[in-house]
């Protein structure tokens, strides 16, 4: 004889009972039929019969999970699994919270620095914000093994007001690997175009840069676009040269744009003539500031200057070009012309610099990815992730942020 079933075992929902009073009433009407519950087909199953698929058939992990779809399926099936998730170790625990993850994914996330679950509304904005904002700290477990908290597991490009944290990493792979709701969306990573400016004692007037992030998903790993592009309208070469100097920015942790480190980027150089010394010659004349004058000019206008760092999967292009349209607020070029008695005068012409990063994130399933911990290290703690030919070749990243999914 076939034993009780579980669904059986679960409390009946009570009924509320529709008054025959007249008064209240103003004509007795049939009472609806209820609506049967929806019980899964496994719940009506026998007991006997759910406790040998729990105990021969699934591992100790999908005992536990499957154990928390009801509280008489948690008092059946939990005791057991717990014991066995003990004696399994650490590792046991993590894939249930996995497991857990996957169902209830759009309220929380699993951190793998903590290993416990964090609520998504911790998040500040959610990941991408102002880096110089305050900064609300979320509750998260301090590790005692750990020198710092997961909420400090993120990377802030010098120079730029965006921050990418790893929560947002995998709560985006989340949505592209378990659908929605799970997870935040892949927009999150879109920032519309952003004047940076950086003040220095030295520098009265910043540069006036702008930043465009965009993300794409290729085989299963997030990539990031940084492009950065900057108007020098108005300046002179000698004056572009300094500022650029003076301001520096990270393209990635290990590549700044000023300074003299074997990591810098020499703008309208090649990296083959980077390390030539200059020729002696006479000193420019004091006419030769005008960015038209090639005696001293400096910046060679240059298109799609390509290079990768030595250490995390980031590719970048640099293009240089004169111009003489000078872009408008809307985002159009406008050629403006001064009117001079029977003459038009052309404007002068500015330097456009654009530099635009590639970024390979990786999976998001752990803090420990490869990857990952390139991507957020700095120059003083990269020297165990070295980028080599087989993991990712020089160009790999922009090639596939170009490559169809």
């Amino acid at each position: 004889m076939p034993g009780p079933k579980l669904c059986g075992l679960a409390p009946r929902r009570h009924r509320r009972r529709q008054s025959a009073n007249p008064k209240t009433c103003g004509s007795p009407s049939p009472a609806p039929s209820p609506t049967p519950p929806t019980v899964s087909r496994f719940l009506n199953l026998p007991v006997d019969i759910i406790v040998y698929l729990a105990r021969d058939h699934l591992s100790p992990t999908e005992t536990a999970a499957l154990s928390l779809a009801c509280k008489p399926m948690f008092n059946l099936l939990f005791p057991t699994a717990k014991q066995a998730l003990i004696k399994k170790g650490p590792s046991a625990r993590a894939a249930l919270l996995e497991f857990v993850e996957k169902e209830i994914g759009n309220e929380w996330w699993y951190c793998s620095d903590c290993k416990i679950l964090h609520p998504i509304y911790t998040m500040v904005g959610p990941t991408i914000r102002n880096y110089y904002d305050p900064f609300p700290l979320p509750p998260v477990r301090r590790l005692p093994h750990r020198h710092h908290s997961c909420y400090l597991n993120r990377r802030h490009l010098y120079g730029s007001v965006v921050v990418v944290e790893y929560p947002a990493v995998r709560l985006v792979m989340n949505r592209h690997l378990y659908g929605p709701p799970i997870g935040l969306p892949l927009e999150i990573f879109n920032v519309q175009p952003t004047t940076t400016t950086m003040a220095h004692k030295e520098r009265p007037a910043p540069l006036p840069w702008e930043e465009r992030w965009s993300a794409r998903i290729r085989q299963n790993e997030l990539l990031l676009c940084v492009n950065r592009t900057l108007n020098a309208v108005g300046w002179t070469d000698d004056a572009l040269r300094a500022a650029i100097k003076v301001e520096g920015r990270e393209l990635c942790g290990h590549i700044f744009t000023a300074g003299s480190t074997s990591a810098v980027i020499h703008f309208a150089i090649p990296p083959s003539a980077a390390s030539k010394p200059v020729p002696p010659g006479p000193p420019p004349s004091p006419t030769s500031s005008s960015p038209l004058s090639p005696a001293s000019r400096p910046f060679i206008p240059r298109d799609s200057i390509m290079d990768s760092c030595k250490f995390c999967c980031t590719d970048h292009v640099i293009n240089i070009e004169q111009r003489r349209d000078h872009p408008s607020r809307g985002g159009k070029k406008k050629k403006k012309k001064v009117e001079s008695g029977d003459d038009a005068i052309e404007p002068e012409p500015y330097w456009h610099i654009s530099i635009t990063s590639y970024h390979r994130l990786g999976r998001g399933r752990s803090h420990d990815d490869p990857v990952w911990a390139a991507f957020v290290s700095c120059q003083g703690s990269c020297r165990h992730y070295v980028r080599t030919k087989l993991r990712c070749p020089s160009g790999g990243v922009k090639a596939m942020w170009e490559s169809e999914e």
